[in-house]
């Protein structure tokens, strides 16, 4: 509980202007393998074609500018957006990029823009959501689902990034970096690292003058239920149930899944705790969304690609799924990313974080 309070409080802290970050942190071990080595494999070395619909960025063109990590910022890595003509302001001095507003286009083209203030590269898989779906997009001049991109040591990366043929509508927009995506490690310092590895920030995308969402979700009924504070509370949890077990299992004997074997053709029996612990939450209740990653593709879990939940302070929600995986021995990396109050307004509703958060990276092992 105090871990994730001060893992929050950082957070907010770290956040300016247009970057957030996630600093990592483990405690746990247990001996399943040998720690996962503390260099990561460059963007050139990552063998591509373990994960489908990846381009690899093993060089970058000229319009991409790589600087000095900014004076005056804090954290070890981060992500946000840029507009064009905002490029050469001080990071103080740059406007809000909580919205963007397209009038004369329907195309969205900022700058990404990605932060690595360690003594070592640092590689990131991005890929975007749109609308609570994983989309195409064109990251320095090429298209992909995936596209994999090295931060050198102490630099901040601007990268030409569009997102084309947005319809009229207000739009949810999350650009999302998965750190270190190939790491298969079954350590449990590695996997059970509650930021899961993942760098994002959300924006709105508004097209044209009109402010209807451009997709609506649907919430699920699941009654929410009091949250008893077991041994282990994370906002988003994820649990092995009995099979043909349904009820939700108790806090005191929950054991969260950092790694665990699946047969290969079996269902993995699911159970998906998304949890709101704050007491003295600024809101009364909040949907939170939560996307579910699959080898860092969008997969549909109990029938839906997105699990919308409406959560009052300290109550969950449970869902139960049957997570098929692939048909291919060896490890799978199982993720969520999560948000509050999609289509939020946040110039208005500033109580409404502008993080994306990540669920813990599970791997999970097919034999």
């Amino acid at each position: 509980m105090m871990m994730h309070r001060l893992r929050f409080r950082l957070q907010i802290f770290f956040f300016t202007l247009l970057y957030v970050y996630g600093l990592a942190g483990c405690t746990q071990t247990n001996g399943l393998t040998p720690p996962a080595t503390t260099r990561q494999p460059a963007a050139t070395e990552q063998p591509a074609s373990v994960i489908r619909d990846v381009v690899v960025h093993s060089s970058l063109s000229s319009q991409v500018d790589i600087r000095p990590f900014p004076a005056g910022i804090s954290g070890e890595r981060g992500l946000g957006y840029v507009r064009a003509e905002d490029r050469t302001l001080p990071v103080t001095q740059r406007p809000q990029n909580d919205e963007f507003r397209l009038v004369a286009t329907n195309n969205f083209n900022p700058w990404l823009i990605l932060l690595n203030n360690t003594a070592s590269p640092k590689t990131f898989l991005i890929t975007t959501i749109l609308d609570y779906r994983q989309v195409p997009f064109t990251l320095d001049g090429k298209p992909s689902l995936l596209q994999l991109v090295e931060v050198p040591a102490h630099k901040e990366m601007n990268i030409p990034f569009s997102l084309d043929s947005l319809t009229p509508g207000r739009h949810d927009v999350q650009v999302v970096g998965f750190e270190d995506p190939f790491n298969m490690t079954l350590d449990m310092n590695y996997r059970s690292d509650i930021h899961g590895n993942v760098i994002s920030r959300r924006t709105a995308v508004v097209v044209g003058d009109t402010q209807t969402p451009a997709r609506t979700l649907d919430v699920l009924s699941n009654a929410s239920i009091p949250n008893t504070k077991g041994p282990v509370n994370l906002d988003v949890m994820f649990l092995r149930r009995s099979v043909g077990h349904t009820e939700p299992i108790s806090p005191l004997r929950r054991a969260l899944v950092y790694t665990d074997t699946v047969l290969l053709g079996q269902p993995y029996p699911l159970q998906i705790v998304v949890s709101r612990l704050s007491e003295k939450a600024p809101q009364p209740d909040a949907v939170r969304a939560v996307v579910p990653f699959l080898d860092y593709h969008q997969i549909t879990l109990d029938g839906k690609d997105v699990l919308a939940v409406r959560l009052e302070p300290s109550t969950e929600a449970v869902v139960n799924a049957d997570l098929m995986l692939p048909k291919e021995r060896g490890v799978h990396q199982f993720q969520a990313i999560y948000l509050d109050n999609p289509y939020a307004n946040m110039l208005q509703d500033t109580q409404t974080s502008p993080f994306v958060m990540g669920s813990i990276r599970a791997a999970l092992v097919v034999k």
